[in-house]
């Protein structure tokens, strides 16, 4: 059996006296989009601020591709190939949706956007990289647009952008339909699905409907411990998710 590209044992972060994340043991197998499920406050978000590396754990370990990176920050993270999307759209309003993906892009360089002086084979790549993932996103047309102006639909996709700008082989994706209407939820499911054939994907979401379309396993938190791993199929039939996640929901 392969070994999986991301695995956590038993990870926990505590805040105070809260157990935001409760011992949680998963396995995130390469080339699969997983989802990550579960009420408000039972500790997805938590749980992707651990593996990005903008959370520190309180105890336990979190290995990428058999190496221990528990202690590694963000920055060693994206060189490692680990790329982030937030709950909260998260570009700089004020340049261009190319300028945004040159930063991501930068990000990947030795030194990242503290190199002040990248070469001109470095610039060069950057612009390539920041070329190449505008038009994974589908914003080619859109390159010259400052990214204020872009709707909310459209923005999401250049923050996605921005990310593939990193090259990363494991995508986070905290929330990615947030706030959306039909079409635009529609549009960047597409997307998540063109970039789920070549890519490994941890996807947290509210939409069950997308959850559904797009993922191939299931982890369902609550209360920060994981309740239930397993293919979407087992999930949809389990009697016990149904009680503690996804029956509540159904409830008028």
């Amino acid at each position: 059996m392969a070994e999986p590209i991301l695995e956590t044992r038993a990870l926990t972060r505590r805040f105070g006296g809260l157990r935001a994340v409760n011992n949680a043991s998963i396995a995130f197998d390469e080339g699969v989009v997983h989802a990550i499920i579960g009420p408000n406050g039972a500790g997805k978000t938590t749980a992707i601020n651990l593996l990005s590396g903008d959370l520190p754990p309180t105890s336990g370990t979190i290995r990428f591709r058999g190496r221990d990176i528990t202690a590694r920050p963000v920055q060693r993270r994206v060189r490692m190939g680990i790329g982030r999307s937030y709950q909260k759209t998260n570009i700089l309003p004020e340049l261009t949706c190319l300028d945004n993906c040159r930063l991501g892009a930068l990000s990947r360089l030795p030194g990242g956007l503290a190199r002040i002086r990248p070469s001109r084979a470095a610039r060069r790549q950057v612009q390539a990289r920041a070329e190449h993932a505008l038009a994974l996103c589908g914003l080619e047309a859109r390159a010259g647009t400052v990214a204020a102006t872009l709707s909310h639909g459209e923005k999401r996709q250049l923050e996605i952008g921005m990310m593939m700008a990193t090259e990363p082989t494991l995508l986070l994706l905290d929330e990615p339909l947030a706030g959306m209407g039909q079409e635009e939820s529609r549009r960047v499911t597409d997307l998540l699905r063109r970039l789920a054939a070549d890519h490994t994907m941890i996807l947290i979401e509210h939409d069950m409907d997308a959850v559904f379309a797009i993922a191939e396993r299931i982890t369902v938190m609550v209360n920060g411990a994981v309740l239930e791993t397993g293919s979407v199929e087992r999930i949809r039939a389990s009697a016990t998710v149904r009680e503690a996640y996804l029956g509540e929901e159904a409830e008028p």
